[in-house]
C-alpha cells in the first residue's frame, strides 16, 4: 500500500510541475457560463443586424 500511495505523490508532484492546473466542479460551471455569455451576446448583436438589414449573414461570419 505504501507503494501505491508513493506513486500517486510521484504522479501528482509530476502534475503539479506542469503549467496546467485541474479545475473544480465550480470553476468549470463559471467558465461555461462565462463562454455561454460571450456567445448570447454576439447572436444578439448578429439578430440585431439580420432584423435591420433583413439579410442573412456569410456562413463565415456565424
Amino acid at each position: 500500500m505504501s507503494v501505491r500511495r508513493h506513486t500517486f505523490r510521484q504522479s501528482a508532484e509530476a502534475l503539479s510541475e506542469k503549467s496546467f492546473s485541474i479545475s473544480t466542479a465550480s470553476e468549470k460551471r463559471e467558465e461555461v457560463k462565462v463562454k455561454l455569455h460571450g456567445l448570447r451576446k454576439a447572436l444578439r448583436v448578429m439578430h440585431a443586424g439580420v432584423l435591420d438589414e433583413t439579410v442573412l449573414p456569410q456562413p463565415g461570419d456565424v
